[in-house]
């Protein structure tokens, strides 16, 4: 039984599922911190639109590959390439329906956001080892598009910082992957921040990236505690992801790091039902 939860959960995690839920949890998480509400058309959208976007970035990839993918997650979207770009497309007809329900603000909000990934896709391939930063500012822009279309009022610093820290922890978790994945992708001929500085100074960079989130979050903190619950989300979020690298072969083995790297986006739910 619980190897089969197991394999379901990473077939999740192949297919880019939870990733959409963790967005979504995000936004949430967000909307908590700006005081606004957030309808379920909204986060059905959210949720659709960064599961495609997730998965044209792997298809695109693995079309590019002229012989089998060194990754599970690429083999599985090289041989289920046609199912994937038709569910791409029910998805896609799926966000259009939701768009007449949306409010005009987040509507406005989600065609800014639309075109700035048609411009990340265009420019992909000279994006190199810039695309882990881009990705992590189109997530975190998915995240926040809702809440902050609703929000009216200037943001306060705490909102402001915690924002910040959530982008870097997306950047984070991205780092890492490029980090443990550096091997594959240059077998793929697949370029990315670890592969253009190297193992080393990709290294130092995330570490030093969640050393700079705790001490800003502790900074927050002391400066009004009314965040203190959200910056310990993120202080665990950033734990585990610092977890990861220093058990490298364990988490390197059946891609465990990609599974637990992705789930750290679901912890703000604890915050989100128990606050």
């Amino acid at each position: 039984m619980i190897r089969k939860i197991i394999h379901g959960y990473v077939l999740l995690n192949i297919l880019s599922l939870d990733v959409a839920f963790g967005a979504v949890v995000s936004s949430l998480f967000f909307a908590i911190a700006l005081d606004v509400h957030l309808r379920i058309n909204s986060l059905v959208a959210l949720g659709l639109t960064v599961w495609m976007i997730y998965t044209v970035d792997h298809l695109l990839d693995a079309r590019k590959l002229k012989r089998e993918a060194s990754t599970e997650r690429h083999r599985f979207h090289q041989n289920h390439f046609k199912t994937l770009v038709f569910m791409l497309t029910l998805a896609g007809l799926v966000v259009i329906s939701q768009l007449f329900f949306i409010r005009t603000p987040v509507l406005i909000g989600g065609l800014v956001l639309s075109w700035v990934i048609v411009i990340y896709f265009l420019t992909l391939k000279k994006l190199k080892y810039l695309k882990e930063l881009a990705g992590a500012i189109l997530y975190t822009g998915g995240v926040l598009v809702a809440p902050l279309s609703l929000y009216h009022d200037s943001l306060t610093t705490p909102q402001a910082i915690l924002i910040c820290q959530f982008l870097i922890t997306a950047l984070i978790n991205l780092l890492i992957f490029s980090w443990f994945d550096m091997e594959k992708d240059i077998q793929d001929r697949r370029e990315s921040f670890a592969t253009y500085y190297g193992v080393d100074f990709t290294y130092k960079t995330f570490m030093f990236l969640v050393l700079l989130n705790t001490v800003v979050g502790i900074y927050v903190v002391l400066q009004n505690d009314e965040y203190l619950w959200m910056e310990v989300c993120l202080l665990v979020m950033n734990s585990v992801l610092a977890a990861l690298v220093f058990e490298k072969k364990y988490f390197d083995m059946y891609d465990r790091y990609r599974v637990l790297g992705d789930a750290i986006f679901f912890i703000p739910l604890v915050y989100i039902l128990f606050r």
